[in-house]
């Protein structure tokens, strides 16, 4: 099972202790003084183990950016929060201080919140109550009957979560996960889990998604069909032949065809388009997307320029449609540079070449040790193949007809028949 919790609330509430407590292992910093720990969207993965149920957790803190943020950067920490938990996650956690009165500028910051991440973003919401060992053991063991005497706002935030709730011991700015938890903390957090369990969506609509990665010789390909598969790191090692993997991520089934790599006397050997149609044989409908792979780190070459006009004559007109063009090798550009500013610069190679592939480019850096990264980067080409996919009106790409046949791929499975 694996589950993506996002945390929302107010600094210092508690969103990293508390996200510290669903990892079970602190990985998140926490705060000991008056700034907040959390600056920017971050994430943390671990597996733990719930009712002797392995489970595959991420966790995403969105930090409070309703007050002293500038437009521009709440934008941005809205857009990279939206990314990570694209397409859909299980729960979003409303941090709330449980010691103290929840007061009608604490009820701003979360509307606030709410119509920053949009309202689709808090259909699956609970209430985390932090500090409840501050709470006398009368108001513990009678939380409930206190909740009835909440002002209206806090009845709001509750009803919007559909009166779901749980207790946390544990205080912003004493991080007591390193230590052994203490009963109240573990049933909490047991009982949290439970929820989010419940509120996890299994029968969302799985989207297949298939897609062959070509390029040159040493452009990067294999190390950036293992990132597509993250976290499924090493499917695909480097070699002469195919290689296919599949993995399923929230909401997707993913099947990546890596292929060898193509070199300029490739181009023009009749060979390739015998060995294209034979790589793309093992799609048994054709793929939805192609991954172009060229090397963000080197100066554009006329091999790579060669090598796609060659797959676009093999393949046939609908090639334009169905490619995305994959930098790899994004770790290596000058640090204070984009990769627009290189492509400014760039020969005219490049710029017919990402002139012809209508669906643009996304740049991957293969090496990164930050799962925020490689999640990031993952997401971001998912949410592209998915919306090309959609674009094609769900149709794969079909490679130009031989002359001696109506259809390749009818001819093709004669020939291996």
């Amino acid at each position: 099972m694996e589950l993506l919790v996002l945390l929302v609330g107010k600094t210092g509430n508690g969103k990293s202790s508390t996200g510290n407590a669903i990892l079970a292992t602190p990985q998140f910093e926490v705060s000991t003084g008056i700034l907040s720990a959390t600056e920017h969207t971050q994430l943390a993965e671990s597996v733990r183990q719930h009712h002797n149920e392995e489970i595959k957790l991420q966790v995403v803190d969105f930090p409070d950016v309703t007050c002293d943020t500038a437009e521009e950067a709440a934008l941005k920490e809205v857009q990279l929060c939206t990314t990570l938990t694209y397409p859909y996650h299980s729960a979003t956690c409303v941090v709330v201080r449980a010691d103290v009165r929840f007061t009608p500028e604490e009820y701003a910051t979360y509307r606030k919140t709410r119509e920053l991440l949009g309202e689709h973003m808090f259909g699956n919401m609970v209430v985390v109550f932090t500090m409840g060992d501050k709470l006398p053991a009368d108001y513990t063991n009678n939380f409930g009957e206190q909740l009835k005497q909440a002002n209206a706002e806090l009845k709001q935030v509750l009803k919007d979560a559909d009166g779901r709730y749980v207790i946390l011991g544990g205080s912003p700015g004493n991080d007591d996960t390193n230590q052994t938890p203490d009963k109240d903390r573990q049933t909490g957090v047991t009982q949290l889990l439970d929820i989010v369990l419940s509120l996890h969506n299994d029968s969302v609509n799985i989207k297949t998604l298939r897609a062959v990665l070509l390029g040159a010789c040493g452009s990067g390909k294999t190390a950036t069909g293992n990132s597509v598969l993250y976290p499924n790191m090493g499917l695909f090692a480097v070699g002469d032949t195919c290689s296919k993997a599949t993995a399923t991520f929230r909401g997707f089934q993913l099947e990546i065809l890596d292929t060898p790599g193509i070199n300029s006397k490739d181009c023009e050997n009749p060979e390739l388009s015998k060995n294209v149609r034979d790589w793309f044989s093992n799609f048994e409908t054709g793929p939805d997307v192609v991954l172009f792979v060229a090397n963000a780190n080197e100066r554009f070459r006329d091999e790579d320029h060669e090598i796609f006009k060659t797959c676009q004559r093999v393949i046939g007109d609908d090639f334009n449609k169905h490619v995305i063009i994959v930098f790899a090798g994004g770790e290596g550009i000058n640090e204070g540079k984009t990769m627009e500013e290189k492509i400014k610069k760039a020969p005219l190679s490049l710029k017919d070449l990402l002139e012809k592939a209508e669906n643009g480019y996304v740049v991957f850096d293969n090496v990164t040790s930050s799962a925020t990264e490689r999640l990031l980067q993952r997401n971001r080409l998912l949410k592209n193949m998915a919306e090309l996919k959609d674009a094609n009106m769900g149709k794969p790409l079909a490679m130009k007809q031989q002359e001696t046949s109506s259809s390749w791929w009818g001819i093709l499975r004669c020939t291996i028949i």
